[in-house]
């Protein structure tokens, strides 16, 4: 299956990087959704998983890792942190994908632009660490960035206030 997801994302050359890694995604959920039980026990390592499974999924997270360095980069012999940042985000969409078929479908997220934003966040990173594998472009914002005049959750409150712990003032309590 993993061969198969490398090809469909390598399938339309023509295609622009990040079409292909939404195909990618795409084409990596459908199947998760359909066979949930086999995914959650093939990526967690559930009951009854044993060292063929473990072998099947390592493999497939290296093969992915190869793709996207080749991807990326142009190669696949990369250093120890570029490794491990390509690696943590397949885990990533692994855990995204483990989420979304754990909820009823009306509350589901669409995670394919997160995870697209989320790997281009990688590899900013890992350009950061590791100057010989430049990152992409950042593509151009779709929406202004939020302002500091207007508090992306409101006022902050404090419980008694009946606000949640959550909503900010533990900040104003610590003072950071």
């Amino acid at each position: 299956m993993v061969a198969e997801l490398v090809a469909f994302a390598a399938g339309r050359a023509e295609l622009p990087a990040v079409d292909r890694l939404r195909r990618s995604i795409d084409g990596h959920l459908r199947p998760a959704e359909h066979h949930k039980a086999a995914y959650r026990t093939i990526v967690s390592g559930g009951a009854g998983s044993d060292a063929e499974v473990h072998a099947v999924r390592d493999g497939a997270r290296e093969t992915i890792v190869a793709a996207l360095a080749d991807g990326a980069y142009g190669r696949t012999g990369i250093g120890p942190p570029d490794r491990t940042g390509l690696f943590s985000w397949v885990c990533g969409v692994e855990g995204t994908t483990l989420d979304r078929i754990g909820r009823p479908a009306p509350i589901r997220a669409a995670p394919g632009e997160v995870l697209v934003e989320t790997l281009g966040g990688t590899l900013r990173a890992i350009e950061e660490l590791d100057p010989s594998c430049p990152a992409p472009p950042a593509r151009p914002r779709r929406r202004p960035a939020a302002t500091a005049e207007i508090p992306p959750y409101g006022p902050a409150r404090t419980p008694a206030e009946g606000g949640a712990r959550g909503s900010g003032w533990i900040l104003e309590v610590s003072g950071r």
